[in-house]
């Protein structure tokens, strides 16, 4: 009888930099950020980073990121290779991730971000494990070589300002503003979520996004943070605000480079007003579009750029895809991804 085969977990190391990257070499359609991020996340103080080991062979990958006032473990970068699927790989990377942060203060919940593709999305084992949290409308459209980007008439649009992260601080502060900009209660970028808490913005400047307002919103701010300091207060300057609620936009973009394609996701949250939908969204899509230009450019590669949209549901989703149409691009195979799907699971079955 064959003895049953030697599985170790341990912490992922630079050197096995390689055999990580070969566990799937199709992750995500080709789009796997590991390639140039892998010794920038394994090495974050915030985060511990695993391989599991099947005789000696690297056959798993996952790692957690402490977030949310040491609250969330956010798992990251799951990777099965193909013939060692099934076999609970990642219960036993889970395992270790609860010996090692058991002893860590905090609520410790664990939670998932998953594109509608990922094969645990559908698993019934994986369902009755984990509580569905909500979900982001997500369209990705092919790389593309030359964006079609003309300048667009926008004498009518309100203008777009570009902001610091640290706009974040009030946006969360702000009971108003977080329920209207963040009604599920997480803010995404790219495919990390957070809960809207000031101790996130030093998580959140590490994806490094651009971050700009509509002019509706940047009057929202100004008014219900018009007894605040006078940098807050800064954004635009001092107009008569005669909205009761908070309106506009805000737009964060971030990327990620791949082998393939640079990565580029624009994020709309907020509504636009009923009947200006298309005037309010064609600029924020515009001034992420010409970001997106000048990464392309400034990375120098040659690669070509895909892009994605995330917004709180299909109506404006649709919207903003007629937007990009015109643009050139197109959704092809990566018209797969609908949706991203964000779960959470109890951290203490983990030890299960």
């Amino acid at each position: 009888m064959a003895a049953p085969p030697k599985i170790v977990v341990r912490k992922a190391l630079e050197e096995d930099y390689e055999a990580v990257l070969d566990i799937t070499k199709e992750f995500n359609l080709g789009a796997d950020y590991l390639y140039f991020q892998y010794t920038e996340l394994i090495n974050d103080p915030d985060s511990s980073y695993y391989v599991c080991e099947v005789d000696g062979e690297v056959a798993a990958f996952e790692g957690v990121s402490l977030l949310d006032d040491n609250n969330t473990l956010m798992a990251r970068s799951a990777r099965v290779k193909d013939k060692f699927r099934g076999q609970g790989l990642l219960n036993q990377i889970r395992k270790k991730i609860y010996e090692d942060y058991k002893d860590v203060p905090g609520q410790k919940r664990i939670r998932n971000c998953c594109a509608n593709i990922v094969r645990l999305v559908d698993s019934a084992t994986f369902r009755s494990q984990n509580r569905l949290l909500g979900t982001r409308a997500l369209a990705i459209y092919e790389p593309l070589e030359i964006v079609q980007l003309q300048q667009p008439d926008i004498k009518d649009y309100p203008e777009i300002k570009i902001v610091d992260t640290e706009v974040f601080r009030i946006l969360f502060e702000n009971p108003e503003l977080a329920s209207y900009l963040f009604p599920s209660q997480f803010f995404a970028v790219i495919s990390w979520f957070f809960d809207p808490l000031t101790s996130n913005v030093k998580h959140i400047q590490k994806q490094r996004p651009h971050v700009s307002l509509s002019a509706a919103l940047a009057r929202s701010i100004e008014r219900l943070n018009s007894d605040s300091n006078t940098d807050k207060a800064s954004l635009v300057s001092r107009k008569q605000e005669t909205e009761s609620h908070p309106r506009g936009l805000l737009i964060v973009c971030a990327h990620y480079k791949t082998p393939d394609m640079i990565y580029f996701k624009i994020e709309i949250y907020g509504e636009p007003q009923q009947g200006h939908e298309e005037s309010e969204l064609t600029p924020a899509i515009f001034h992420g579009l010409k970001h997106a230009i000048s990464i392309v450019k400034e990375d120098g590669s040659k690669v070509p750029l895909a892009l994605g949209l995330g917004a709180m549901n299909a109506d404006i989703l649709q919207v903003c895809k007629n937007i990009v149409v015109p643009f050139g691009f197109q959704h092809g195979k990566m018209g797969a991804f609908e949706c991203h799907n964000f779960f959470e699971q109890d951290f203490e079955k983990l030890a299960n």
